[in-house]
């Protein structure tokens, strides 16, 4: 077992309601190709930027992720292997360069009539 020091904790956050970001993602899947893009566009306050933000696309229960390094930029996730007539989930960790995170998440994404685009916001996601 190994033991975590307490004090080398403080900075992690699991939920983040008070973090002073905006985290916001917005997606697009070709239900052609199968492809699903991510756009990176949260906002952040003087003396913050983004570190990290990890995507990850779950097909009936098998993974793909991708991830972003600088703010505005996008990933793209192949899921022209998988079977998306049911929809797929996405989940979605932004991390600050202060260590500030928000978790984001579309559920049954592509399932539904114009659900194959929306922005992940904070409390939920919005059809675009």
């Amino acid at each position: 077992m190994i033991a975590i020091e307490n004090k080398k904790m403080l900075n992690v956050c699991q939920v983040c309601d008070g973090i002073e970001f905006t985290p916001k993602l917005s997606y697009s899947f070709d239900v052609t190709t199968k492809k699903l893009t991510i756009i990176e566009g949260s906002t952040f306050p003087s003396g913050d930027s983004l570190q990290n933000v990890n995507v990850r696309a779950t097909v009936e229960g098998i993974d793909r992720s991708g991830s972003i390094k600088k703010e505005g930029e996008s990933v793209e996730i192949d899921l022209s292997d998988l079977n998306t007539s049911r929809g797929f989930n996405i989940t979605a960790t932004i991390v600050s360069k202060n260590r500030q995170t928000a978790n984001l998440a579309v559920y049954d994404a592509a399932s539904i009539v114009d659900s194959t685009k929306g922005d992940m916001v904070k409390n939920g996601f919005q059809n675009s």
